[in-house]
């Protein structure tokens, strides 16, 4: 079926412009499939379109992805689930939600990627939209996606050992934001400090490094409740992760691996030969992370095992790829008093007495924590998720190092945004929990990528992935044979390295080569990505 049959099978439904949309914003990868699939069985039960006619529609958007059989027998499994599971009504009914603003809380989702984009500054509210709207106001290079994380590390730290979620998670966060270099991340970093410590607060904000597991647990006795600021984190994750690592290094990775899952239960670090060193518990130690890297550096310092101990699984990884537009300004090297009261005000107004105020100072103390309630439907949305999360997980095992917390993930974030809006009485709400799973759902969709375009298995493999970037980067005219040869990650590589990379790609259908008439060798052939 080509673009025009295609429209043709669909033309007069209301919805035909979101089904093509669903076909042609599909990511590589078969866990984006599913969720295409998905939608649209929806759509096709909520438009009275046939079984036949729909699957159709769907396999012209895939014939192209080079799928093998298994794999599209599961996107037609995700596709027939979805369309027999609900009657008309209800199908429309989730089709029209999906599709609705998000502002306008809603008790029923069932498709698993909805339409908010959770770095849009209007879609946050609270402190913090507050906070992400002045990290933007007085950046150079103003970056949307790297503000929020941010921020949400930051509140991570102010709200964390105060709250818990309902289910009763922690608050502990680790967010990567991952882009090429003159992208603003410093300043992203730089900011949460600046207003840490011009709140009062300076205890917030952790090491910016750590060498051993024995310096985390001493920052993490000063101060049970911290965000960690790291700028080069993929030099850190190499240090730690890497096969050249030392057995002393990977104890980092060990702690945090630990640190993670402990904000909601005592931590006693390890135990000391020397009796005069504390080893007494820290209780519900709530320790978050804001890392920056380049793509190569980070997922250079990724390994199979960082998947398989659950590491990846714990981080939040939103990467940029658009080069932000500069601005002009002088630095602002103070917070407004606006925001200064708007933190404190934040932080004072838990529903703790002062007793219990103190306690979440002191790692000794177990800490008296609020529970926040579900609001309506929030629950349930957040239930759909979890289930379609164990769903994944029980056909692909393999990516338990991927998917294993993203309802976890969800969750806290959920949570954050609830008690930035309303720190007295805060109550996640429906609209909480889209906006959140959007995060991990971009988040997913950049560890699927990356991992895809950046690690590797061989020396070849390596090579044909920088041959890929060189022309994925040269647009629309293609490239070059003799610009390609000068390309990061190729010019290194022997002649008959590149060729044979070469004809892989091009037998593989990955990239094309047009040759101008009556060139000799390789002179006057250009590269370009198959369509």
């Amino acid at each position: 079926m080509n673009a025009a049959e295609v429209d043709k099978v669909i033309a007069g439904v209301e919805g035909h412009k979101i089904a093509r949309g669903i076909i042609a914003n599909w990511n590589p990868g078969v866990l984006h499939g599913m969720h295409a699939a998905n939608q649209l069985g929806v759509l096709a039960k909520s438009e009275k379109l046939s079984r036949e006619t729909c699957w159709s529609v769907f396999q012209a958007g895939f014939s192209t992805r080079k799928l093998t059989p298994e794999q599209a027998a599961l996107l037609q499994e995700s596709f027939n689930r979805a369309f027999d599971m609900y009657d008309r009504e209800d199908a429309l009914a989730i089709f029209c939600m999906e599709h609705a603003n998000d502002n306008q809380p809603q008790s029923k989702f069932c498709v698993p990627r909805g339409n908010t984009d959770p770095f849009e500054i209007s879609h946050q509210g609270g402190l913090l939209q507050k906070i992400t709207e002045w990290i933007l106001d007085t950046a150079r290079v103003p970056v949307r996606e790297f503000a929020t994380i941010s921020t949400l590390a930051f509140l991570g730290a102010l709200f964390g050992r105060r709250y818990v979620t309902p289910t009763g998670l922690g608050l502990n966060v680790y967010m990567v934001g991952v882009a090429g270099p003159s992208f603003g991340k410093d300043h992203a970093r730089g900011a949460i400090e600046m207003l840490a410590d011009d709140c009062g607060m300076p205890w917030l904000i952790g090491p910016g490094d750590v060498t051993s597991d024995s310096a985390i647990e001493k920052a993490v006795r000063r101060a049970p409740v911290h965000v960690m600021p790291m700028d080069e984190f993929g030099a850190l994750l190499q240090g730690v992760t890497g096969s050249q690592a030392t057995s002393w290094n990977r104890t980092v990775r060990k702690s945090f691996l630990e640190l993670y899952s402990r904000s909601t239960k005592r931590w006693t670090g390890k135990e000391k030969a020397d009796d005069k060193k504390d080893s007494s518990p820290i209780f519900f130690p709530t320790v978050s992370l804001l890392g920056f890297s380049t793509p190569t550096d980070f997922y250079t310092g990724i390994t199979e095992q960082s998947f398989n101990d659950g590491f990846i699984a714990r981080l939040t990884i939103i990467d940029v790829k658009n080069a932000p537009q500069r601005k002009r300004g002088r630095p602002v090297l103070v917070t407004p008093r606006e925001l200064v009261e708007a933190v404190q005000a934040a932080y004072m107004l838990a529903p703790l007495n002062e007793l219990q105020r103190v306690a979440v100072m002191s790692g000794g103390q177990k800490p008296k924590m609020h529970v926040c309630d579900w609001g309506e439907g929030a629950e349930d949305r957040w239930l759909e998720i979890e289930n379609w999360q164990l769903e994944c997980l029980d056909r692909y095992p393999d990516k338990e190092g991927i998917l294993g917390r993203a309802a976890e993930q969800t969750q806290k974030f959920a949570t954050l945004r609830a008690v930035s809006r309303n720190p007295a009485a805060p109550v996640v709400e429906i609209g909480d929990v889209e906006w959140s799973y959007a995060i991990v759902q971009r988040s997913l969709d950049t560890i699927e990528d990356g991992a895809a375009k950046y690690m590797v298995g061989s020396e070849s493999e390596a090579l044909r992935n920088a041959i890929l970037r060189a022309i994925e980067k040269a647009g629309s005219k293609g490239i070059a044979y003799s610009d390609l040869t000068r390309a990061k990650g190729v010019k290194a590589a022997r002649p008959y390295e590149l060729e044979a990379s070469l004809k892989w790609l091009e037998e593989g259908e990955q990239m094309r080569a047009t040759r101008r008439p009556g060139a000799r060798g390789r002179a006057g052939t250009r590269y370009f990505l198959s369509s």
